[in-house]
Parts: C-alpha cells; structure tokens; sequence
C-alpha cells in the first residue's frame, strides 16, 4: 500500500492572523488555566506569610512586565491608540499590584480585575501579528494565577 509522502512530510507555517473569537477564546483560556495553576499552588503550599507573599508576587509581576512592555512597544509601532492605551492599562496595573497586596477587601481585586480587563481590551482591538496574541496568552495565565493565588490565600487569612 502506497502513502502519500508529502502529506507526512509537509511542515505547517505558523499563523499569522487570529480572528477576534479566536483571540479572546486563547485569553480566556490561557486565564482559565492559570486560574488552575495559582489555586492548586495555594492550597498545596498552605498558609505562609505575608511578606513571603510580597516578595512572590513581586517575581512573578516582574517576569510579567516583559511581555507587557513588548505588548506597549507593538502597538507604539502600529500606531492604535485604543490597543496602546490597553497595554499602558495593563502595564499600570502590574506596577500598582505590589503596593495593593496587603489592602484587603474590594480595593485588593481593582488591580488583577483591571489587569485582566485591559488584557481582553488588548486581545478584542489587536488586529497585527499573531505574537501578541501568544503574549497576552502567557500574561492571562501569570495574571490569573497570581490573583487566584492571592485570592486563596486572603479566604485562607493570610
């Protein structure tokens, strides 16, 4: 029996275009399952303290503003005031974070929930290259694991 050689053979290009769903079904995704990651992280490490956690989070929001200064420099470039103004947003967001950590109540969730927000600003309006959709990907997931982390450990009393 004879197979077609070129059919096992043939390389896939990598995408170049993300239609709007499919953009914010990545995002949503990729929050969904750092949500996954942050939670299972919390409740396997348990309680500890607070400036443990500070100094967590501040590694973690550090590896998270590269992606999100290259985000703010794509969309310098492509000249979109509205994505531009979602990544600055976005990048405002992960720089409040740190100083937010030990308020407790509503004010503790205005900065993951404007963070995750101008994400799916940022995932709605980009129209250029495909590789901000895999970074704002890689940003949803930091982003919703370290607030699910945090959020864990603010119901576990830490």
């Amino acid at each position: 029996m004879a197979y077609a050689s070129h059919a096992v053979d043939a390389t896939r290009a990598p995408r170049t275009h993300f239609v709007r769903s499919e953009r914010l079904i990545t995002l949503i995704g990729a929050c969904a399952f750092g949500a996954l990651i942050g939670f299972g992280v919390a409740i396997i490490i348990g309680r500890y303290d607070a400036w443990a956690l500070f100094l967590a989070a501040a590694i973690v929001l550090a590896i998270a503003l590269y992606p999100a200064a290259a985000n703010m420099a794509d969309a310098g470039e492509r000249e979109s005031r509205g994505c531009k103004f979602a990544a600055k947003v976005h990048l405002a967001a992960l720089l409040a974070w740190p100083f937010v950590i030990h308020v407790g109540g509503a004010l503790f969730w205005l900065v993951p929930i404007a963070a995750l927000s101008s994400l799916v600003l940022l995932a709605s309006c980009w129209s250029g290259p495909a590789r901000l959709v895999y970074r704002t990907g890689i940003q949803g997931v930091i982003v919703a694991a370290l607030a699910a982390h945090q959020g864990a450990m603010l119901v576990m009393g830490v």
